[in-house]
């Protein structure tokens, strides 16, 4: 869960499986998030995120990011690995 302190947030995430960006915002409690363009071929895919906000603990964030990732990197292009691993 994301802490009470934040205040904007952004990024875009490489989800497995999905040829597509998810692209996401929130501004205090209002979240959106969308499927963006695909990833191309040969594009390391990645997710990327910048938090805004009042006392927040980057330790634990980074942490906790982290244990949402998926074992191994994907590359687009590669649906036949991402179809495995699901």
């Amino acid at each position: 869960s994301l802490p009470t302190p934040l205040i904007v947030a952004q990024g875009i995430l490489a989800v497995r499986g999905n040829p597509q960006k998810f692209i996401w915002q929130s501004v205090h409690m209002i979240f959106e998030g969308k499927l963006g363009g695909e990833w191309t071929d040969g594009e390391v895919r990645t997710s990327r995120m910048v938090l805004i906000g009042v006392k927040l603990n980057p330790p634990e964030l980074s942490e906790q990011f982290r244990a949402c990732l998926a074992s191994r990197p994907a590359v687009a292009g590669n649906s036949e690995e991402d179809k495995k691993a699901m």
